[in-house]
């Protein structure tokens, strides 16, 4: 389940086999544990800076959670040599894993041997060593280069001027249990001693997928408007708008360097829009258009250390926008701004042991901000606060067995809140609260059959909730709930070729729906729902920067 969480997450390529038949040769990548800082440092190595050797992930479970990924290399799938590197975890097999299995390279012919030798050992035709990163290629250290004696590898996920930032696996280093597991970790170009890479292979054949990121869509009911926000293939936040006059989608670049999945608010009392995202820097950064300013979208940063997707909410009550995160600490922070402070963005911590990213709700009859997480110990976890309790944010536990990201919404007609999950069984699970029962949160099982994070919205017109989501099979389904046909939840399958999880929103002026999600050719799509049509859902392929 989870290496079919991870193809249709990243729409990755078809796997290609792999093809063996080759001695294996000793291989090693050792690591041992730099005293008093609680980073691992590799053997061979000075005492490098913590920002060169930051983790955002460590061991295969939690780098197998968006916006992360093992590329399917696990537990399972190591104990395979993989062009004859020693099996297990170690740098080399890890590599030679992604390069066959996903990216499809050219097959050396010979074991390539340790990793110091990668880099000048002879290569398929048409193969390069040179100094420019790419995604996909493989960042290399010969022996000299600070990695130990060995060398190392390790792919290369994105990158900037002066960084890079790879997933890597390597041997555990014989006497430290807290040797080098696999990781997700960035080395930049300063620091003494540097320990950026030798250089970067780029293997002949390799055929990288382009495929947007999962969008975020909103209604600007003022201007009779549609966005749709990405991160298009060239890693630029684009905006796809739609307007009835003249009629049809429109693409334009907002802003560049998006490294994760945005999420998009109207500031209807303030006529704007802005747009949250991570960047290559792991800031959180805001894009915001104002109707008064005339200057278009203008970017900021509004805080540091994070990791994943934010989650954003306007609370109208109190004139303020609350952005939730998971920050490199493992902890879920709060970068708010209020219209009465005028001090800009102010974080804040709120809860420990998250993993993943957050979703967060606002319950207006009640006056109260929920923002529900996946913790450490696989629980959905909600941080809530309350105008009237005075006691800032309070966290409680709600369902076990969960994986992956939750999606809350409130049911403000029937004073309801329902949290939607996939758990560890594969299932699509709903942990709900109703203040009418005064039981709590109760948790029941919707439907087998997800292999992603849902997406569900309040259709208030029609008494309707529909939760959408990437179904085992890759096409987009349906579980809907509607108040008057008292026969629970019913699912069915809109369209086949979904490449990652969706987004939706329910256009209340035209009755519609549309439900926006990367396909499988790596461009947008759009599935949407007509009351007036009477024609079920109709997809359509959005133009795409």
């Amino acid at each position: 389940m989870k290496e079919q969480r991870e193809h249709y997450r990243y729409a990755l390529v078809t796997r290609l086999g792999w093809f063996g038949g080759v001695v294996a040769v000793a291989t090693l990548c050792l690591l041992t544990s730099m005293p008093g800082t609680g980073i691992a440092a590799l053997d061979g190595v000075g005492v490098a800076s913590a920002s060169q050797l930051a983790k955002f992930c460590t061991g295969y479970t939690a780098c197998n959670v968006s916006p992360y990924t093992t590329h399917g290399y696990n537990a399972t799938t190591n104990k395979k040599s993989y062009w004859g590197a020693d099996s297990g975890d170690n740098c080399t097999n890890y590599v030679a894993y992604v390069e066959d299995t996903d990216y499809g390279a050219t097959y050396p012919g010979t074991g390539l041997g340790n990793a110091e030798a990668w880099g000048t050992d002879k290569l398929p035709a048409g193969s390069t060593v040179n100094s420019s990163p790419s995604v996909g290629a493989v960042a290399w250290w010969n022996s000299t280069a600070g990695l130990g004696s060995t060398g190392h590898v390790a792919i290369v996920e994105s990158y900037t001027a002066t960084s890079v930032t790879v997933s890597e696996d390597a041997y555990i280093a014989p006497g430290y249990s807290d040797g080098r597991d696999f990781d997700w970790r960035t080395y930049t170009t300063s620091g003494s001693p540097s320990l950026y890479p030798t250089a970067f292979i780029h293997f002949a054949g390799v055929k990288i997928p382009s495929t947007v990121s999962r969008p975020a869509a909103l209604v600007n009911g003022g201007y009779s408007q549609i966005d749709v926000f990405y991160r298009d293939t060239n890693g630029d936040l684009d905006d796809d708008s739609w307007s009835d006059t003249p009629a049809g989608y429109t693409v334009h670049t907002i802003a560049s360097g998006i490294a994760g999945n945005p999420v998009a608010i109207r500031n209807s009392g303030y006529s704007q829009v802005d747009v949250f995202y991570r960047n290559l820097n792991g800031q959180l950064a805001d894009t915001s258009w104002s109707a008064s300013s005339g200057k278009g979208y203008q970017t900021q940063i509004i805080a540091n250390g994070m990791v994943g997707d934010p989650s954003a909410i306007v609370n109208s009550s109190y004139s303020e926008i609350d952005v939730f995160f998971e920050n490199t600490s493992g902890q879920l922070e709060d970068a708010g701004w209020s219209a009465s402070s005028g001090k800009g963005y102010q974080t804040q911590i709120i809860a420990n042991g998250e993993v993943g990213d957050p979703s967060a709700i606002v319950n207006t009859g009640y006056s109260n901000i929920d923002v529900f997480f996946a913790n450490t110990s696989g629980q959905i976890e909600d941080a809530g606060w309350s105008a009237s309790s005075g006691k800032g944010y309070q966290t409680q536990i709600i369902a076990n067995g969960a994986t992956g990201n939750p999606s809350a919404i409130v049911n403000s007609g029937y004073s309801n809140i329902d949290v939607f999950y996939e758990g560890t069984d594969g299932d699509l699970w709903d942990a709900g609260w109703s203040a009418s029962s005064g039981q709590g949160y109760q948790t029941h099982e919707i439907t087998p059959g997800i292999v992603g994070d849902p997406y569900a919205i309040v259709n208030s017109g029609y008494s309707d909730i529909d939760v959408f989501y990437p179904g085992s099979n890759g096409a987009l389904w349906d579980a809907g709930w509607s108040a008057s046909s008292g026969q629970g939840y019913q699912t069915h399958e809109i369209t086949p070729g979904i490449a990652g999880d969706p987004y939706a929103i329910v256009n209340s002026g035209y009755s519609d729906i549309d439900v926006f999600y990367p396909g499988s050719n790596g461009a947008l799509w759009d599935a949407g729902w007509s009351a007036a049509s009477g024609k079920g859902y109709q997809t359509q392929e959005l133009p795409t920067g």
